[in-house]
């Protein structure tokens, strides 16, 4: 069993009923009724550095998407480092077991210090910034807060979780469910990049890919799910087993989803420019060109370019 399915098993075996409280509440119902029928189309780009933008001198591809768009609005939710499962917890798609220091969450607006939590959803290898994200633990609101040194990688890192506001104290059982907020962005119009950074656990990318999709509210959500990307690294060239595990996340996620599949590995492979021999010997391996990347994995402006055309045409092509 992987990771993202040992920890639903786990919810679903009593994490969001303990004693911390559960069940649905006439608030959760009317939510439910009121939810819309189809996606604002404001942008929401879920992923990590590719979403972020690492190596692009303009905001990556969410902000190129959005000025082709007739400056369209948009969320930039990439993270750079983080993995499929960890950027599917921080926009509220799947819970953490979250356990505190004393076992419950105090009166006064006190941060507690986080002893556990099954998906540190605000970690990242990439730096020590300061994260915070709100959600709910034990029947009470507040905000999670992550702060780190060391690094990158961090060396110390501390979760702390503070409610919004004095109340009754609140017992909260160890490996209770955080559930971050989704802030609104569960009906918006998302494109999802996910899967770059944990590709070699196959089953639980595509699981991850899943929940979010299941986590857009409106009953015809508009959402593009973008193909796994490799890298230059031997590991990751035609036939070896990294290109391996992430040729089966894209033939999965393409199954999974054949009208919201866009296979942008493939269209920045074949971007190649053949009177380049760098260029020339990338396309042979399967990978996208040196002259479209910032480094190893991450694209330059025209790289993040080239995903934002593919995206329009995808967007308007179904006049979202």
């Amino acid at each position: 069993m992987n990771r993202a399915q040992s920890l639903m098993a786990a919810i679903a075996a009593g994490l969001l009923l303990n004693a911390c409280g559960g069940g649905s509440s006439s608030s959760d119902v009317a939510q439910a009724v009121k939810a819309p029928t189809t996606s604002s189309p404001n942008l929401v780009a879920i992923g990590d550095s590719l979403t972020e933008g690492v190596g692009s001198s303009n905001g990556g591809y969410p902000a190129l998407l959005s000025g082709m768009l007739n400056d369209r609005p948009y969320a930039n939710l990439g993270i750079g480092g983080q993995t499929s499962t960890q950027i599917a917890s921080r926009i509220g798609a799947l819970p953490s077991a979250m356990t505190l220091d004393g076992n419950a969450v105090p009166a006064s607006v006190t941060a507690v210090s986080v002893t556990s939590l099954s998906i540190d959803l605000l970690s990242t290898p990439a730096d020590d910034t300061a994260r915070s994200k709100s959600g709910s633990l034990c029947s009470a609101h507040g905000v999670l807060q992550r702060t780190a040194v060391g690094g990158p990688p961090s060396t110390s890192e501390i979760y702390t979780f503070t409610r919004d506001a004095p109340g009754q104290a609140v017992s909260c059982s160890p490996a209770s469910a955080f559930l971050a907020d989704s802030d609104g962005y569960d009906a918006w119009t998302a494109i999802i990049w996910v899967g770059r950074n944990n590709y070699d656990d196959v089953a639980t990318v595509v699981a991850d890919v899943k929940a979010i999709v299941q986590w857009l509210k409106p009953s015809s959500a508009h959402f593009a799910v973008l193909s796994v990307i490799k890298g230059e690294f031997s590991y990751e060239y035609a036939g070896a087993l990294g290109a391996q595990h992430i040729d089966q996340i894209n033939a999965e996620l393409k199954a999974a989803y054949p009208g919201n599949f866009v296979d942008i590995e493939t269209v920045l492979v074949n971007s190649y420019d053949p009177n380049l021999p760098q260029d020339v010997m990338d396309h042979m391996n399967n990978i996208p060109p040196t002259s479209l990347r910032s480094d190893t994995v991450h694209l330059n402006d025209a790289g993040y370019g080239i995903v934002a055309a593919q995206l329009k045409s995808f967007i308007s092509a179904r006049n979202w």
